[in-house]
Protein backbone atom coordinates (compact mmCIF):
# COMPACT_ATOMS: atom_id res chain seq x y z
CA UNK A 1 0.00 0.00 0.00
CA UNK A 2 1.04 3.67 -0.80
CA UNK A 3 0.80 6.63 1.92
CA UNK A 4 1.22 10.47 0.57
CA UNK A 5 3.97 12.32 1.57
CA UNK A 6 3.78 15.42 3.01
CA UNK A 7 3.87 18.05 0.54
CA UNK A 8 5.95 21.34 0.68
CA UNK A 9 4.18 24.32 -0.12
CA UNK A 10 6.84 26.46 -1.74
CA UNK A 11 7.69 23.69 -3.97
CA UNK A 12 4.00 23.62 -5.09
CA UNK A 13 4.13 26.97 -6.63
CA UNK A 14 2.11 28.83 -4.17
CA UNK A 15 2.45 32.46 -3.24
CA UNK A 16 2.53 33.54 -0.42
CA UNK A 17 1.21 37.39 0.85
CA UNK A 18 3.67 39.85 1.63
CA UNK A 19 2.16 43.52 3.10
CA UNK A 20 3.53 46.69 1.35
CA UNK A 21 3.07 50.00 2.91
CA UNK A 22 2.91 53.37 0.94
CA UNK A 23 3.93 56.81 1.46
CA UNK A 24 1.90 59.48 -0.32
CA UNK A 25 3.43 62.70 -0.39
CA UNK A 26 1.01 65.63 -0.86
CA UNK A 27 2.15 68.80 -3.94
CA UNK A 28 0.52 71.70 -5.03
CA UNK A 29 0.70 73.16 -8.18
CA UNK A 30 0.11 76.95 -9.41
CA UNK A 31 0.87 77.92 -12.72
CA UNK A 32 0.28 81.22 -15.22
CA UNK A 33 1.29 80.70 -18.72
CA UNK A 34 1.31 83.15 -21.74
CA UNK A 35 2.28 83.83 -25.55
CA UNK A 36 2.42 86.78 -27.64
CA UNK A 37 3.27 86.87 -31.23
CA UNK A 38 5.50 89.15 -31.57
CA UNK A 39 5.51 89.09 -35.67
CA UNK A 40 3.64 87.02 -37.69
CA UNK A 41 4.66 89.19 -40.89
CA UNK A 42 1.41 91.10 -40.53
CA UNK A 43 -1.18 88.30 -41.19
CA UNK A 44 -3.36 89.19 -38.13
CA UNK A 45 -3.35 93.35 -39.04
CA UNK A 46 -4.66 92.10 -42.70
CA UNK A 47 -7.09 89.83 -41.50
CA UNK A 48 -8.48 92.56 -38.46
CA UNK A 49 -8.56 95.09 -41.25
CA UNK A 50 -10.41 92.76 -43.92
CA UNK A 51 -12.86 92.09 -40.89
CA UNK A 52 -13.44 95.90 -39.79
CA UNK A 53 -14.08 96.83 -44.01
CA UNK A 54 -16.68 93.71 -43.92
CA UNK A 55 -18.61 95.13 -40.77
CA UNK A 56 -18.46 98.60 -42.50
CA UNK A 57 -20.44 97.01 -45.69
CA UNK A 58 -22.30 95.52 -43.39
CA UNK A 59 -23.28 98.70 -41.71
CA UNK A 60 -23.81 100.08 -44.96
CA UNK A 61 -26.02 98.02 -46.67
CA UNK A 62 -28.48 98.76 -42.83
CA UNK A 63 -27.75 102.54 -44.37
CA UNK A 64 -29.72 101.13 -47.41
CA UNK A 65 -32.36 99.41 -46.09
CA UNK A 66 -33.54 102.10 -44.15
CA UNK A 67 -33.42 104.24 -46.99
CA UNK A 68 -35.39 101.70 -48.69
CA UNK A 69 -37.99 101.89 -45.71
CA UNK A 70 -38.53 105.74 -46.06
CA UNK A 71 -39.04 105.36 -49.55
CA UNK A 72 -41.87 102.41 -49.15
CA UNK A 73 -43.74 105.04 -46.41
CA UNK A 74 -43.43 108.14 -49.07
CA UNK A 75 -44.75 105.42 -51.83
CA UNK A 76 -47.23 104.89 -49.98
CA UNK A 77 -47.89 108.43 -49.47
CA UNK A 78 -48.04 109.78 -52.87
CA UNK A 79 -50.22 106.89 -53.07
CA UNK A 80 -52.83 107.89 -50.72
CA UNK A 81 -52.39 111.87 -51.93
CA UNK A 82 -53.84 110.41 -55.45
CA UNK A 83 -56.89 108.35 -54.32
CA UNK A 84 -57.40 111.61 -52.05
CA UNK A 85 -57.29 114.17 -55.01
CA UNK A 86 -59.35 111.41 -57.17
CA UNK A 87 -62.05 110.88 -54.29
CA UNK A 88 -61.85 115.04 -54.34
CA UNK A 89 -62.91 115.27 -57.50
CA UNK A 90 -65.65 112.48 -57.32
CA UNK A 91 -67.27 114.58 -54.98
CA UNK A 92 -67.32 117.38 -56.94
CA UNK A 93 -69.02 115.67 -60.26
CA UNK A 94 -71.79 114.47 -57.89
CA UNK A 95 -72.24 117.62 -57.03
CA UNK A 96 -72.23 118.75 -60.70
CA UNK A 97 -74.47 116.40 -61.30
CA UNK A 98 -76.67 117.00 -59.25
CA UNK A 99 -77.20 120.32 -59.66
CA UNK A 100 -77.83 119.38 -63.60
CA UNK A 101 -80.91 117.08 -62.31
CA UNK A 102 -82.32 120.14 -60.30
CA UNK A 103 -82.14 122.02 -63.54
CA UNK A 104 -83.53 119.73 -65.68
CA UNK A 105 -86.16 118.82 -63.51
CA UNK A 106 -87.01 122.36 -63.29
CA UNK A 107 -86.99 123.06 -66.89
CA UNK A 108 -89.46 119.80 -67.06
CA UNK A 109 -91.83 121.00 -64.68
CA UNK A 110 -91.50 124.29 -66.73
CA UNK A 111 -92.42 122.08 -69.87
CA UNK A 112 -89.42 123.37 -71.77
CA UNK A 113 -87.11 120.05 -71.66
CA UNK A 114 -88.35 116.79 -72.52
CA UNK A 115 -88.62 114.04 -69.92
CA UNK A 116 -85.30 112.78 -71.38
CA UNK A 117 -83.32 115.32 -69.85
CA UNK A 118 -84.25 114.30 -66.12
CA UNK A 119 -83.67 110.66 -66.95
CA UNK A 120 -80.01 111.31 -68.14
CA UNK A 121 -79.46 113.40 -65.42
CA UNK A 122 -80.07 110.73 -63.15
CA UNK A 123 -78.28 108.07 -64.95
CA UNK A 124 -75.25 110.38 -64.78
CA UNK A 125 -75.88 111.37 -61.31
CA UNK A 126 -75.90 107.43 -60.06
CA UNK A 127 -72.74 106.89 -62.22
CA UNK A 128 -71.41 109.79 -60.61
CA UNK A 129 -72.27 108.23 -57.06
CA UNK A 130 -70.76 104.77 -58.03
CA UNK A 131 -67.22 106.91 -59.00
CA UNK A 132 -67.57 108.25 -55.88
CA UNK A 133 -68.19 105.24 -53.48
CA UNK A 134 -65.26 103.48 -54.81
CA UNK A 135 -62.90 106.07 -54.62
CA UNK A 136 -63.86 106.57 -50.99
CA UNK A 137 -63.28 102.75 -50.65
CA UNK A 138 -59.75 103.22 -52.63
CA UNK A 139 -58.88 105.78 -50.22
CA UNK A 140 -59.38 103.66 -47.48
CA UNK A 141 -57.18 101.59 -48.83
CA UNK A 142 -54.50 103.19 -49.33
CA UNK A 143 -54.31 105.17 -45.91
CA UNK A 144 -54.46 101.35 -44.92
CA UNK A 145 -51.30 100.63 -46.87
CA UNK A 146 -49.65 103.76 -45.74
CA UNK A 147 -50.11 103.43 -41.67
CA UNK A 148 -49.09 99.72 -42.32
CA UNK A 149 -45.67 101.05 -44.05
CA UNK A 150 -44.96 103.08 -40.81
CA UNK A 151 -45.57 100.13 -38.72
CA UNK A 152 -48.95 101.82 -37.09
CA UNK A 153 -51.40 99.18 -36.22
CA UNK A 154 -54.43 101.40 -35.01
CA UNK A 155 -55.98 101.34 -38.82
CA UNK A 156 -58.58 104.22 -36.95
CA UNK A 157 -55.58 106.50 -36.68
CA UNK A 158 -56.78 110.18 -38.31
CA UNK A 159 -54.22 112.55 -40.24
CA UNK A 160 -54.34 114.78 -43.00
CA UNK A 161 -52.30 114.84 -46.22
CA UNK A 162 -51.20 117.65 -48.04
CA UNK A 163 -49.40 117.27 -52.11
CA UNK A 164 -45.79 118.39 -51.19
CA UNK A 165 -43.67 120.33 -53.76
CA UNK A 166 -40.11 119.51 -54.21
CA UNK A 167 -36.97 121.80 -54.51
CA UNK A 168 -35.71 119.81 -57.32
CA UNK A 169 -34.05 120.33 -61.01
CA UNK A 170 -33.05 117.47 -63.09
CA UNK A 171 -30.29 118.57 -65.14
CA UNK A 172 -27.10 116.79 -64.43
CA UNK A 173 -24.28 115.31 -61.88
CA UNK A 174 -26.59 112.61 -60.13
CA UNK A 175 -24.54 110.34 -61.79
CA UNK A 176 -21.73 111.12 -59.67
CA UNK A 177 -23.76 112.26 -56.40
CA UNK A 178 -25.22 108.44 -56.87
CA UNK A 179 -21.65 106.88 -56.98
CA UNK A 180 -20.97 108.97 -53.85
CA UNK A 181 -24.00 108.56 -51.76
CA UNK A 182 -25.57 104.81 -52.97
CA UNK A 183 -25.17 102.60 -49.73
CA UNK A 184 -24.62 99.38 -51.63
CA UNK A 185 -22.23 100.68 -54.05
CA UNK A 186 -19.91 102.03 -50.83
CA UNK A 187 -20.72 98.87 -49.98
CA UNK A 188 -19.08 96.80 -52.81
CA UNK A 189 -16.43 98.80 -52.01
CA UNK A 190 -15.68 98.15 -48.72
CA UNK A 191 -16.09 94.57 -49.81
CA UNK A 192 -13.47 94.90 -52.36
CA UNK A 193 -11.39 96.04 -50.16
CA UNK A 194 -12.02 93.97 -47.70
CA UNK A 195 -10.74 91.32 -50.25
CA UNK A 196 -7.33 92.79 -51.25
CA UNK A 197 -7.01 92.82 -47.34
CA UNK A 198 -7.91 88.85 -47.35
CA UNK A 199 -5.41 88.47 -49.81
CA UNK A 200 -2.37 89.95 -48.03
CA UNK A 201 -3.21 88.15 -45.18
CA UNK A 202 -3.11 84.70 -46.95
CA UNK A 203 0.05 85.97 -49.23
CA UNK A 204 1.94 85.80 -45.75
CA UNK A 205 -0.18 82.54 -44.31
CA UNK A 206 3.21 80.70 -44.99
CA UNK A 207 5.42 83.39 -43.41
CA UNK A 208 7.81 83.01 -40.49
CA UNK A 209 6.18 83.76 -37.02
CA UNK A 210 8.05 84.93 -33.98
CA UNK A 211 6.49 84.05 -30.27
CA UNK A 212 7.33 85.15 -26.82
CA UNK A 213 6.16 82.75 -24.57
CA UNK A 214 6.61 82.47 -20.41
CA UNK A 215 4.81 81.26 -17.32
CA UNK A 216 4.88 81.62 -13.41
CA UNK A 217 4.41 78.91 -11.73
CA UNK A 218 5.47 77.73 -7.76
CA UNK A 219 5.00 74.07 -6.84
CA UNK A 220 5.76 72.82 -3.15
CA UNK A 221 4.58 70.40 -0.72
CA UNK A 222 2.96 72.97 1.35
CA UNK A 223 0.76 75.75 0.54
CA UNK A 224 2.44 78.14 2.66
CA UNK A 225 6.01 77.43 1.41
CA UNK A 226 6.00 77.20 -2.46
CA UNK A 227 8.51 77.75 -4.54
CA UNK A 228 8.03 80.11 -7.18
CA UNK A 229 9.98 80.89 -10.63
CA UNK A 230 9.62 82.58 -13.88
CA UNK A 231 10.46 81.03 -17.68
CA UNK A 232 10.53 82.54 -20.70
CA UNK A 233 11.17 81.36 -24.41
CA UNK A 234 11.09 83.08 -27.51
CA UNK A 235 10.29 81.25 -30.78
CA UNK A 236 10.76 81.40 -34.62
CA UNK A 237 8.43 79.15 -36.83
CA UNK A 238 8.87 78.84 -39.71
CA UNK A 239 7.00 76.53 -42.25
CA UNK A 240 9.08 74.27 -44.85
CA UNK A 241 6.71 72.70 -46.58
CA UNK A 242 2.53 72.84 -46.46
CA UNK A 243 1.57 70.60 -50.03
CA UNK A 244 0.70 74.11 -51.15
CA UNK A 245 -2.28 74.86 -48.78
CA UNK A 246 -0.56 78.50 -49.00
CA UNK A 247 -0.78 78.91 -52.82
CA UNK A 248 -4.05 77.61 -52.77
CA UNK A 249 -5.23 80.07 -49.78
CA UNK A 250 -3.98 82.84 -52.15
CA UNK A 251 -5.36 81.54 -55.34
CA UNK A 252 -8.23 81.31 -53.91
CA UNK A 253 -8.50 84.87 -52.72
CA UNK A 254 -6.86 86.45 -55.89
CA UNK A 255 -10.34 85.05 -57.55
CA UNK A 256 -12.42 86.12 -55.03
CA UNK A 257 -11.15 89.76 -55.48
CA UNK A 258 -11.95 89.51 -59.54
CA UNK A 259 -15.30 88.36 -58.99
CA UNK A 260 -15.84 91.43 -56.44
CA UNK A 261 -14.29 94.30 -58.86
CA UNK A 262 -16.69 92.65 -61.44
CA UNK A 263 -19.55 92.83 -59.62
CA UNK A 264 -18.21 96.79 -58.19
CA UNK A 265 -18.16 97.59 -61.66
CA UNK A 266 -21.24 96.26 -62.71
CA UNK A 267 -23.17 98.11 -59.81
CA UNK A 268 -21.81 101.12 -60.89
CA UNK A 269 -22.96 101.19 -64.86
CA UNK A 270 -26.13 100.02 -63.19
CA UNK A 271 -26.26 103.11 -61.17
CA UNK A 272 -25.25 105.50 -63.67
CA UNK A 273 -27.99 104.40 -66.14
CA UNK A 274 -31.01 104.00 -63.37
CA UNK A 275 -29.84 107.28 -62.48
CA UNK A 276 -30.04 108.62 -66.36
CA UNK A 277 -33.52 106.79 -66.77
CA UNK A 278 -35.10 108.47 -63.35
CA UNK A 279 -33.60 111.59 -64.67
CA UNK A 280 -35.37 111.54 -67.88
CA UNK A 281 -38.12 110.33 -66.09
CA UNK A 282 -38.30 112.97 -64.33
CA UNK A 283 -38.17 115.72 -66.88
CA UNK A 284 -41.00 113.99 -68.85
CA UNK A 285 -42.94 113.93 -66.00
CA UNK A 286 -42.66 117.58 -65.46
CA UNK A 287 -43.70 118.33 -69.01
CA UNK A 288 -46.36 115.90 -68.76
CA UNK A 289 -47.72 118.35 -65.70
CA UNK A 290 -47.42 121.33 -68.02
CA UNK A 291 -49.68 119.66 -70.64
CA UNK A 292 -52.58 118.21 -68.24
CA UNK A 293 -52.81 121.75 -66.34
CA UNK A 294 -53.50 123.26 -69.84
CA UNK A 295 -56.02 120.31 -70.78
CA UNK A 296 -57.69 121.48 -67.99
CA UNK A 297 -58.37 124.66 -68.58
CA UNK A 298 -59.43 123.98 -71.96
CA UNK A 299 -61.75 121.40 -70.40
CA UNK A 300 -62.94 124.19 -67.95
CA UNK A 301 -63.56 126.94 -70.43
CA UNK A 302 -65.67 124.08 -72.70
CA UNK A 303 -67.44 123.19 -69.87
CA UNK A 304 -68.31 126.61 -68.68
CA UNK A 305 -69.79 127.18 -72.46
CA UNK A 306 -71.88 123.98 -72.40
CA UNK A 307 -73.43 125.00 -68.98
CA UNK A 308 -74.22 128.53 -70.19
CA UNK A 309 -75.54 127.04 -73.44
CA UNK A 310 -77.86 124.64 -71.44
CA UNK A 311 -79.11 127.04 -69.00
CA UNK A 312 -80.22 129.28 -71.76
CA UNK A 313 -81.67 126.15 -73.40
CA UNK A 314 -79.40 126.00 -76.53
CA UNK A 315 -77.49 123.45 -75.41
CA UNK A 316 -78.18 119.55 -75.01
CA UNK A 317 -78.06 117.09 -71.84
CA UNK A 318 -75.71 115.28 -73.83
CA UNK A 319 -73.53 118.05 -74.69
CA UNK A 320 -73.48 118.92 -71.10
CA UNK A 321 -72.56 115.47 -69.69
CA UNK A 322 -69.74 115.23 -72.11
CA UNK A 323 -68.05 118.81 -71.24
CA UNK A 324 -68.27 117.45 -67.23
CA UNK A 325 -66.87 114.01 -67.82
CA UNK A 326 -64.10 115.71 -70.00
CA UNK A 327 -63.35 118.19 -67.34
CA UNK A 328 -63.34 115.23 -64.66
CA UNK A 329 -60.82 113.21 -66.91
CA UNK A 330 -58.50 116.33 -67.23
CA UNK A 331 -58.54 116.88 -64.08
CA UNK A 332 -57.65 112.89 -63.19
CA UNK A 333 -55.21 113.34 -65.71
CA UNK A 334 -53.55 116.27 -63.95
CA UNK A 335 -53.94 114.48 -60.80
CA UNK A 336 -52.46 111.54 -62.26
CA UNK A 337 -49.62 113.46 -64.03
CA UNK A 338 -48.55 115.23 -60.59
CA UNK A 339 -48.33 111.67 -59.47
CA UNK A 340 -46.03 110.61 -61.82
CA UNK A 341 -43.68 113.52 -60.86
CA UNK A 342 -44.11 112.71 -57.53
CA UNK A 343 -43.13 109.08 -58.35
CA UNK A 344 -40.45 109.47 -60.21
CA UNK A 345 -38.66 112.08 -57.96
CA UNK A 346 -39.02 109.00 -55.71
CA UNK A 347 -37.08 107.02 -57.89
CA UNK A 348 -34.31 109.24 -58.14
CA UNK A 349 -34.25 109.64 -54.45
CA UNK A 350 -33.70 105.53 -54.93
CA UNK A 351 -31.70 105.82 -58.25
CA UNK A 352 -28.99 108.48 -56.31
CA UNK A 353 -28.88 106.85 -52.46
CA UNK A 354 -30.27 110.54 -51.48
CA UNK A 355 -33.49 112.20 -50.09
CA UNK A 356 -34.51 114.86 -52.34
CA UNK A 357 -35.88 118.34 -49.75
CA UNK A 358 -38.94 119.04 -49.44
CA UNK A 359 -39.92 122.81 -50.08
CA UNK A 360 -41.97 123.48 -47.60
Amino acid sequence: SLKPESADMSQLGMATSKSVSMSVTPSVFNSVAFAVSISDSGRSKYSIDAGRKTLSATEAMMEDTLLRTRENVKQAYIDLLLSDAVRGQQDESVKAFRRHLEQAQGFYDAGSRARFDVTKALVDLGNAELALVEAESEIDTAKATLLNTLGVTDMDTDFDVAMPSWDISADSGFSDLALQNRADYRAAELRTLSGQSTLKAEARYASPTVTLRGGWNETGSQINNLDAGWNTALSLSVPIVDGGVARARVDVAGAQIQSLLSAQETLRQNIILETRKAELAVKNARAGMRITELTVLQAEENYELAEGRYETGVGSPLELTDALLSLTDARLASYRARYNFNNALINLERATGTEITVAR
